[in-house]
């Protein structure tokens, strides 16, 4: 008869420690508000919404107009002196001042401003939206109505537009931040200044008319300067949004 089998007896369970308790979240058992979502990708799935045109061909409109606007200004310069000379002889004779070939420039130039107001707004509207698209990391603090209304809008027409342009030409990468600046304090100057040479053109300021060639070369000179700096901008942007469309096919 074979022997039996020694079973060793079962190991010893040990005795159960003291319960840990699960930590609690901070913030008196809830999530913490400052906690950081995870960046989400764009839409479902990683879809991104299309890409909008983008507006080359009001990049060269707005090119054209403002090549309009300074041409006319150089012939509101040209055309100054005669309407000086008549503007003078009226005042001192007493009679109602002459319409002379420098208002009939300012009467052209006129429409000119209003389609290049629009033509930019336009033009602006388009950039910012592609960038949008194409460049969404770039802040826009500015909403879509300044791009219109921040031109015309008492006070704030002194900074606006030029925030919207910035904003715009920012996705380009280019170095533009002291053109910029030249370029608005060149507008800025420009403005002004035609606001004097009105006055003093008008005959019914308390400018002297005979000062009026001098602000209009004034003026001449600072939209001559705003106009090289804008051109840089607008091409700035324009290559950039072709350089985009090239690099998706």
């Amino acid at each position: 008869m074979s022997e039996p089998q020694h079973v060793p007896p079962p190991a010893p369970v040990p005795a159960p420690g003291p319960a840990v308790p699960a930590p609690m979240p901070a913030y008196g058992g809830h999530a913490s508000p400052y906690a950081t979502p995870a960046p989400a990708p764009w839409g479902p799935q990683g879809w991104r919404p299309p890409l909008p045109s983008a507006p080359l061909g009001l990049g060269t409109a707005v090119i054209v107009l403002a090549g309009v606007w300074t041409g006319l200004q150089l012939l509101s310069l040209a055309t100054s002196f005669e309407a000086a000379d008549r503007l003078a002889a009226a005042d001192a004779a007493g009679t109602i001042a002459p319409f002379t070939t420098y208002d009939f420039v300012g009467f052209l130039t006129f429409p000119v401003q209003i389609a290049a107001y629009v033509v930019v707004c336009l033009w602006l509207q388009g950039s910012r939206t592609f960038s949008e698209v194409a460049a969404p990391m770039v802040r826009q603090p500015r909403g879509p109505a300044w791009l219109w209304l921040g031109w015309i809008v008492p006070v704030v027409s002194f900074w606006f537009p030029y925030q919207v342009v910035r904003d715009v030409a920012g996705e380009t990468g280019a170095r533009l931040r002291i053109t910029l600046g030249w370029w608005w304090a060149c507008w800025l100057a420009a403005m002004w200044l035609t606001n004097q040479s009105v006055i003093a053109g008008s005959g019914l300021g308390s400018r002297d008319p005979s000062t009026l060639p001098a602000f209009e070369a004034l003026v001449t000179a600072a939209l001559v300067g705003a106009f090289v700096l804008w051109v840089r901008i607008v091409r700035a942007v324009t290559a950039w949004q072709k350089g985009h469309l090239a690099s998706i096919g």
